[in-house]
């Protein structure tokens, strides 16, 4: 055991320490669940040259912005990292994750007021399950581990979400397998829950006729069945399975597990940014990259732009025509199925739009932002939940001529390291 002080919280949401002992000679250890200023008892043990593992054994001296979590998982469950913070240093360390390298490499961006999500708001989550010979498991997974954590409670999740897994757990340990997994998408839809079950083995639709029944009753309104990696096999549909998009009257259709922004606020706050962005402009032609099955796509519809949707996601790009065709918006749509990941975009194919609106995944989208660079579209919209891709993205288009204008954060994933933020980028 060795004791040692914190010095800060770095990128990833972990306590810092500067190790310098007759051992363990100017060594990093990053430590959760620990604050700035803290002493903590820690057990090191070395794993190769130069190389530690360290756990909290207990806090010896605590740091006045410490203060209790709210939720009886903290530190067990994986889900947040940051619930034991004074919430306003938490938002303080976050927003400057994001203010002081855009400070950097652009003094001149306005960095707007950080917009935060409610408790109990986030619609979409993945719910880990696991039957052994002796226990069983569903929640979500502990921090940096496949362990799973069995939820009673959560702070983040809708109470509607919650609720509806209290009450599968019964009947999956009753009926599943011994050694069997799973992985279970929950999306919260305008009229109740699509139901998506991830499995690692070849299924039988036989198989599932107790959750069949159980889907019917508990207010789900599409079941569906995967192997992983492969398409979803749809078990049944019990009601619409439409998601109203903002305040635009406008609904989409996910496919089953489809993705759409985790809360409510995020989704509104960045539909306004778009439609601010393009003020008083009518008629444009946009193209909407990662376009999922139509978040931004369907609203600037309605609004009479023309709009070119660009995902790999087949079925998303299915649901998104299929929602425009039922809400009479559909003439003004062209869609790209391509897998933007591997596949540049030409740039005299860019040249014809007015503005982009980039969405990508974690990983960002570095080859179609130095395609959109090179065919100079007066305006890009950058929305990014992951801030170091959003900075390399940035510096792509600020190598070449654009200025950044303006970032908007949201802390939709309350207590983690993730932001999700809009930068506005002009010629």
């Amino acid at each position: 055991q060795l004791n040692t002080k914190i010095e800060k919280i770095n990128n990833k949401g972990e306590g810092v320490s500067q190790l310098s002992t007759n051992i363990l000679n100017n060594v990093f250890l990053s430590i959760p669940y620990t604050l700035p200023d803290e002493l903590v008892s820690l057990n090191i043990s070395k794993i190769k040259e130069n190389s530690f593992h360290s756990t909290l054994n207990k806090i010896v001296k605590s740091s006045p912005n410490r203060k209790p979590h709210e939720c009886s998982h903290f530190t067990k469950c994986g889900g947040c990292l940051l619930q034991h913070w004074c919430f306003d240093k938490y938002i303080e360390w976050k927003l400057k994750l994001l203010s002081n390298p855009i400070s950097k490499i652009s003094p001149i961006t306005i960095v707007k007021n950080i917009q935060v999500a409610d408790y109990h708001s986030r619609r979409r989550c993945k719910i880990f399950v696991k039957k052994t010979q002796s226990d069983f498991y569903i929640g979500f997974q502990s921090y940096k581990s496949n362990q799973i954590i069995n939820i009673i409670d959560c702070i983040i999740l809708d109470p509607k979400i919650l609720d509806l897994i209290k009450k599968l757990t019964p009947l999956l340990k009753e009926n599943m397998s011994v050694r069997e997994e799973m992985i279970i998408h929950i999306n919260k839809l305008d009229v109740g829950f699509d139901f998506l079950l991830e499995l690692n083995k070849n299924f039988n639709f036989k198989d599932f006729n107790y959750l069949y029944y159980f889907c019917n009753s508990n207010n789900v309104v599409r079941f569906s069945v995967r192997k992983k990696n492969h398409k979803s096999e749809l078990i049944g549909i019990f009601d619409k399975t439409a998601l109203t998009i903002g305040n635009y009257s406008i609904y989409m259709l996910p496919p089953p597990g489809g993705f759409f922004q985790a809360t409510q606020l995020a989704e509104k706050v960045i539909l306004e940014e778009i439609i601010f962005t393009i003020g008083k402009s009518k008629n444009l032609k946009i193209l909407d990259l990662f376009s999922g099955s139509g978040t931004f796509s369907l609203p600037l519809l309605s609004l009479k732009h023309h709009v070119c949707s660009v995902d790999f996601n087949e079925e998303s790009i299915k649901s998104l025509t299929k929602a425009s065709k039922e809400q009479n918006i559909f003439n003004n749509l062209n869609t790209i199925t391509e897998n933007l990941a591997k596949n540049k975009l030409e740039a005299d194919f860019l040249k014809l739009f007015d503005l982009a609106i980039v969405d990508p995944p974690r990983s960002g989208a570095q080859l179609q932002y130095m395609t959109l660079a090179e065919a100079r579209i007066p305006k890009i919209i950058s929305i990014s939940c992951d801030l170091n891709t959003f900075l390399n993205d940035t510096k792509i288009l600020l190598r070449n001529s654009y200025k950044l204008k303006s970032i908007l954060p949201i802390d939709q994933f309350l207590f983690t390291r993730h932001l999700e933020t809009i930068g506005i980028f002009e010629l």
